[in-house]
């Protein structure tokens, strides 16, 4: 399941947006969809340079799902486990999208239908953004009074030859060269691990994802498949559903894709293959079900993982 919401942390959020039924990730979320990547690395059997896993993740059209998968790809190639991990596939499924119960959105609109969510969660991965980072410009010299600081009547302070400025909002940041010592090491490759941007101010849990974090660990994290559309011929995985739908109509939405989706792997794996799916908590329930064989009714854990091994 995706991780937290934005509009769960802040109960207004909804009013301050023209799309209150599609919230983002807020901060903590992002890192528990990471955290759930570096998990699921640990629970895969080693690899091996020549037969390297293929990380195949799908994803509900919703923004806070797209956000988790990118999320969990830079959590699996974050994590040391596996060092032969490569860059995760991305591919985005309408039949995984949220159930469209009417008692969701009595106080909000509800959404488009599922190909315009489509639409919207492609153009979410295509969007650039770059890493705003605040960063002190400090040069400090001891003044030959031996006094440590003295004060100028300026808006800095001087010590002899030395300046003390105050904290100043850098340029955006977009590749590794642009950066100063004090903050090059966020960003720098190790080796085919990746290293995630971590804010050198403080900031907010609750709030939303920094500026840039999700863009960067796109680009380096995951390939994504612009052109996979599983709701028309020849995969007919099925659309999101429409709204109104009973929760009956919803577990049909949900089997039939899932079934549709394990015949395809099936048929086109010639490697170690790992699909991950990340989905709503009522499509976690239908997911469950599916998989064995009976029905489910549980209130799925913002950020949890549920394990499948295909006999």
């Amino acid at each position: 399941r995706h991780g937290l919401r934005l509009d769960a942390a802040q109960r207004d959020w909804h009013l301050s947006t023209p799309v209150p039924y599609d919230p983002p990730l807020t901060y903590s979320g992002w890192s528990q969809s990471r955290a759930l990547g570096e998990r699921i690395a640990d629970l895969l059997p080693d690899s091996d340079a020549e037969h390297p896993y293929q990380i195949l993740i799908h994803s509900s059209p919703y923004t806070r799902c797209i956000e988790t998968s990118v999320g969990i790809a830079s959590g699996l190639i974050s994590s040391r486990r596996h060092p032969h991990s490569k860059k995760a596939t991305l591919r985005v499924d309408e039949f995984l999208g949220e159930w469209l119960n009417p008692v969701y959105y009595e106080h909000i609109t509800p959404p488009p239908p599922s190909h315009m969510m489509l639409a919207a969660a492609k153009a979410t991965l295509l969007r650039n953004e770059t890493i705003d980072e605040y960063i002190p410009s400090v040069t400090a010299a001891r003044s030959s009074s031996s006094r440590l600081w003295t004060r100028s009547a300026s808006t800095s302070t001087t010590t002899g030859s030395g300046t003390i400025a105050p904290l100043v909002r850098s340029r955006s940041i977009t590749a590794t060269a642009d950066l100063p010592p004090s903050t090059e090491s966020i960003l720098r490759p190790d080796g085919d691990h990746y290293i995630a941007p971590v804010p050198q101010y403080a900031i907010s849990v609750t709030g939303p994802i920094p500026k840039g974090y999700f863009t960067h660990a796109r680009e380096r994290c995951v390939d994504v498949d612009m052109a996979w559309n599983s709701s028309r011929e020849p995969l007919d995985w099925g659309d999101g559903g429409q709204y109104g739908e009973s929760w009956a109509s919803m577990q049909r939405r949900f089997r039939r894709g899932l079934a549709k989706l394990v015949q395809y792997y099936s048929e086109e794996a010639i490697q170690p293959t790992v699909v991950i799916l990340v989905t709503h908590g009522a499509g976690c329930n239908a997911l469950i079900g599916a998989l064995t064989g009976q029905p489910v009714l549980v209130d799925v854990g913002m950020g949890s993982l549920t394990l499948a091994e295909r006999k």
